[in-house]
């Protein structure tokens, strides 16, 4: 049982021992849901201090119980926050969900959840792979697509750059999915590219890379209008596997953003960084910050 302020709930896990958090980086031990316990009794401590809001701190409990998954990634992102030095309060406001600072500067972060039966079912991946069998299989791009379209709203019309932070616990998918390569298609949204001469009728040279920008997060191309810039609220987004120990986290910087976030703030953690050359009509990425990525807790 945990301190008065959030009585009632007891944070058990079966099949979760100390002996779990020793792993090497692999996904869990089980299919189903299991909050990493050192990470959770640090926030509880955190969350039930005095001087927060209760509007925050209360629900937070009944929350848990309801939806674990979302609850229990407010708390990874809120540790992650916390190793990378960051001072992380429950926003008064209620949304975005935390009000972080570091070196003096303010940032906002937005957090959200893919949950593990709809990363089954956008990746083709089930929670656990089956040893000895192949799989096709999709990335959580679209996911964290969706995630970024419906959160925007809520990253608008603050006083700081905001941060959205998109968790999942789904095992299978925080091992395959959450890479630096698949995230560097949300910016570019690739496709293979060929060259056909009309007068031989035929293709000639190899095939090559083409940035689409059709279904990219930040910068598109329309067939009518040109570029456009979209979901400029959201100033950076955090892409975290949290099924795997330890998780893997990632950023992605947005390239014209209504208000700039500085990636030095996590440094920690690697982030892409898209680049554009206006003459050759080039767009590339650009990894910076090669970034720990440790386990959130650790610390």
């Amino acid at each position: 049982m945990i301190r008065d302020g959030l009585t009632g709930l007891e944070f058990r896990s079966p099949g979760h021992s100390s002996s779990d958090e020793k792993e090497e980086e692999n996904v869990q031990s089980v299919a189903e849901f299991q909050p990493n316990l050192r990470v959770l009794n640090r926030f509880i401590r955190w969350i039930d201090q005095p001087q927060f809001h209760p509007l925050y701190a209360k629900p937070w409990a009944p929350r848990y119980k309801n939806d674990p998954e979302a609850a229990m990634c407010e708390a990874s992102f809120w540790a992650v926050l916390h190793d990378c030095g960051v001072t992380v309060e429950p926003n008064p406001n209620t949304t975005p969900d935390y009000v972080c600072r570091k070196d003096s500067v303010k940032f906002y972060v937005e957090v959200t959840c893919i949950q593990i039966e709809s990363a089954t079912r956008k990746t083709n991946l089930k929670p656990m792979p089956e040893a000895q069998k192949a799989t096709n299989y999709r990335s959580l791009n679209e996911a964290i697509r969706g995630e970024c379209i419906s959160k925007t709203a809520k990253c608008a019309n603050l006083d700081a750059p905001c941060v959205l932070a998109i968790g999942t616990f789904h095992a299978y998918a925080s091992v395959v999915t959450v890479n630096k390569k698949f995230l560097e298609w949300l910016l570019t949204d690739p496709c293979i590219g060929m060259d056909f001469d009309p007068r031989a009728g035929q293709i000639v040279g190899e095939s090559y890379p083409v940035a689409r920008l059709r279904k990219s997060l930040f910068t598109q191309l329309f067939d009518i209008g040109g570029v456009h810039h979209v979901r400029r609220p959201i100033s950076a987004v955090l892409v975290a596997g949290f099924g795997c120990d330890p998780p893997r986290i990632f950023g992605v910087l947005n390239p014209f953003p209504a208000r700039e976030f500085d990636p030095r703030l996590l440094e920690r953690i690697p982030f892409c960084v898209e680049r554009t050359n206006l003459l050759k009509g080039e767009i590339s990425v650009e990894w910076i910050q090669t970034g720990e990525n440790k386990g959130v807790g650790d610390e």
